[in-house]
């Protein structure tokens, strides 16, 4: 079965919109769920949650670290784990991917490779402002 979801349209600091890969999950650690709304990343090795939702949620932690992205800025963070469940109400799944808690605020919930692009096969639709999913 498919699951496709259309872009979001965000405003960049400078005033300009972008449409976004955003899409519906519930984040699922030993204490609590909650549901929002995470940024898909097909450049982020692994996914990356604030440390506001992991301390509500329970993230089960492994290790601290300190990681650099793009940019080149390091970043303390926290590794752990916790489940996601993404889909839509027919056709729902839950599986448990590997997390970085980031230590600043206000980070945004990014969606990476690891543990959850491995469940579907992707598809970005650019023309179309929208991503498409398969389970594989």
């Amino acid at each position: 079965m498919t699951i496709s979801y259309k872009y979001h349209s965000t405003k960049l600091c400078s005033g300009e919109m972008i449409n976004r890969p955003i899409v519906p999950i519930t984040l699922v650690g030993k204490y609590n769920g909650v549901d929002l709304l995470g940024y898909l990343d097909s450049g982020s090795d692994l996914s990356v949650i604030s440390k506001d939702f992991a301390d509500f949620i329970g993230v089960d932690y492994i290790e601290e670290a300190e990681i650099s992205g793009i940019t080149g800025d390091s970043m303390k963070v926290d590794f752990g784990y916790i489940s996601i469940i993404f889909g839509k109400e027919s056709e729902k799944y839950q599986f448990s991917v590997s997390v970085l808690v980031s230590k600043k605020e206000d980070s945004r919930i990014i969606i990476g490779r690891k543990g959850f692009f491995e469940q579907f096969e992707i598809t970005f639709i650019e023309g179309e402002n929208k991503v498409v999913f398969e389970k594989v």
